[in-house]
């Protein structure tokens, strides 16, 4: 949904809440995801 927003858009600018270890394992990244699924630029701001 995200990457569908910021169609037509040549950056995308998302925040990181920097989780770890299981946390992370559990609810996955979403700043992660984003970066690997945009076809543009992302920056990810912590």
């Amino acid at each position: 949904m995200i990457c569908e927003v910021g169609k037509g858009n040549d950056l995308i600018v998302v925040s990181s809440h920097g989780r770890k270890g299981l946390s992370r394992f559990l609810m996955g990244s979403v700043s992660e995801n984003i970066v690997h699924r945009a076809d543009r630029s992302v920056l990810v701001v912590r």
